[in-house]
């Protein structure tokens, strides 16, 4: 949420196998002028989805 670059946001989430572990995480990042009416919370669900 604009830690490193003004306007710009990054949402990760991790990926499982089929006992709970993590093996990988998928993210995405965005312009906030791409997205003006998304908040994190409405693209972090689309990213756990």
């Amino acid at each position: 949420d604009e830690e490193w670059e003004d306007n710009v946001r990054c949402v990760g989430a991790p990926i499982y196998d089929y006992r709970g572990t993590t093996i990988a995480a998928v993210s995405t990042v965005w312009h906030m002028n791409q997205a003006k009416n998304q908040s994190v919370e409405e693209t972090a669900a689309y990213v756990r989805e």
